[in-house]
């Protein structure tokens, strides 16, 4: 189970946005986080289309000093950054509903897609704060390196969450398909709904940037 948080203050991620960020590994502290790095490993299909692990990380090694993280419009905007702060958001939201009684202890609760990590902190009493922290910050690394980026960070895919009654309320799920599909064909581009999260409220939409600003 990871322990280690990776490194850096999530505060001054919320608060600043910085577009880069040094992660220094000097020291017995920097040398486990650099470890964590390096034992992060992601399937790649070759051109065989067989999966092979790979280095999430391959410029790091046991003599790399230090790992810089870029980012064009700032880290907060990364998924490997925006998760955790988001995960430790509702945390709180959670813990100050339950400080002022809201909150029944004797119900049942579930957490959804980055709501289960904070269901196991919040409720299951699983995982400490920092132990989910770190994982979702791994977990965002994983689905930012699904994608190929730039010497910047910056990749031609994105994300959006949809809701089609903010178009009508007579506008459905069938209606976004037939949009997604449309602008798909119409850019040449990918577009996809990706989650059906509830139905006719919340989708999520994934593909090329070009496609997700198409109005």
């Amino acid at each position: 189970m990871i322990s280690l948080f990776p490194g850096f203050s999530i505060l001054d991620i919320v608060r600043e946005n910085p577009k880069h960020l040094t992660i220094h590994f000097g020291g017995a502290r920097g040398h486990k986080i650099r470890d964590n790095y390096m034992a992060l490993i992601l399937d790649s299909k070759g051109e065989n289309e067989v999966l092979t692990p790979k280095p999430l990380f391959p410029t790091i090694t046991s003599c790399t000093r230090s790992y810089t993280f870029r980012s064009t419009s700032g880290l907060l905007h990364e998924t490997q950054f925006t998760q955790p702060a988001l995960a430790l958001m509702e945390i709180a939201r959670f813990e100050d509903m339950r400080s002022k009684g809201v909150v029944k202890e004797e119900s049942l609760f579930a957490g959804h897609s980055l709501g289960e990590y904070v269901a196991l902190v919040a409720v299951g009493k699983i995982l400490t704060i920092e132990q989910m922290a770190a994982l979702v910050f791994y977990r965002g690394l994983t689905m930012s390196n699904a994608v190929n980026r730039d010497s910047n960070g910056a990749t031609n895919y994105s994300m959006c969450a949809v809701n089609p009654t903010r178009v009508s309320k007579t506008f459905s799920e069938v209606d976004l398909n037939w949009c997604v599909q449309e602008i798909s064909r119409h850019t040449r581009g990918l577009l996809e709904i990706v989650n059906y999260n509830v139905l006719n409220v919340q989708y999520v939409c994934a593909g090329d940037v070009s496609a997700l600003s198409k109005k």
